[in-house]
């Protein structure tokens, strides 16, 4: 029998601010399609550090972090790729001379130094692991092997200074805190589930996808089932096969339930 996998958005679609926390339904659900033989993976903007435990204990059989940028497959890593060291070194220093937070993301933790206390706190807001902040690192070293990087705007006049890099980052820009992720230029969350797919012999038919937000579109024009949340963006909705419940209904439970 062919293998089939399963990506799944978090924020919005396995979890959000509203429930806060993955409901007993969807985690029971996500298990029995394991059963049914379907690898369960996580597609999501987040490095692997910033995956809440929550979701880490559920048993997925892998992981599509930092939009594409890292690929783990039962706790091995299949592909990893880091933002050009003069691209972080640029942004890096643009946002030190004007006095901004941020932080270097890799594989499974940040760099960030302890005076960043705006970004540092939106962290912990967010149920990041304490144990995935660090504070020593070797700036250098660090600078090399960065997935992804993160700023803290204080206003929305800020936003012209960020977008001077728009040419060598895709990034997202989150209201109203003016929060901005920092990704690959050459890497998106499609290809990152392309190359999972490639590596593990999947064909694109059974392959399945769950999102609700615009950076799950790529993915959705990639998988051969596409998903949208009840709760997507039209966008999404769209380009989706299927459209189910909102995740305040389960959504995602009522879908896998049905599956043969």
């Amino acid at each position: 029998m062919k293998k089939k996998i399963i990506f799944f958005d978090i924020d919005g679609t396995l979890f959000s601010s509203q429930v806060g926390y993955v409901t007993d339904r969807v985690k029971r659900a996500v298990r029995s399609a394991q059963d049914k033989g379907y690898l369960c993976f996580i597609a999501t903007g987040r490095t692997f550090g910033f995956i809440p435990q929550e979701i880490q204990s559920m048993g997925f059989d892998g992981y599509v972090c930092a939009n594409g940028s890292f690929l783990l497959y039962h706790d091995q890593v299949l592909y990893c790729h880091y933002i050009p060291e003069e691209d972080v070194r640029s942004l890096y220093l643009h946002l030190k001379r004007k006095n901004l937070e941020c932080d270097l993301q890799g594989e499974r933790n940040t760099a960030i130094d302890r005076e960043n206390k705006k970004l540092i706190q939106y962290f912990a807001d967010s149920g990041i692991p304490s144990q995935s902040i660090i504070h020593e690192y070797d700036l250098e070293e660090r600078m090399k092997h960065t997935i992804k990087m993160e700023v803290w705007l204080p206003s929305q006049r800020w936003i012209p200074y960020i977008l001077e890099y728009e040419d060598r980052f895709i990034y997202e820009l989150h209201a109203p805190t003016h929060h901005v992720e920092f990704f690959n230029r050459g890497i998106t969350k499609a290809d990152g589930v392309l190359k999972t797919m490639e590596l593990l012999e999947i064909p694109v038919e059974n392959s399945y996808s769950f999102g609700d937000a615009e950076n799950d579109i790529p993915v959705a024009k990639v998988v051969g089932h596409p998903i949208a949340m009840g709760n997507a963006v039209d966008a999404l909705k769209e380009c989706a096969q299927d459209i189910c419940l909102s995740i305040e209904e389960d959504g995602v439970a009522v879908y896998l339930e049905a599956l043969d």
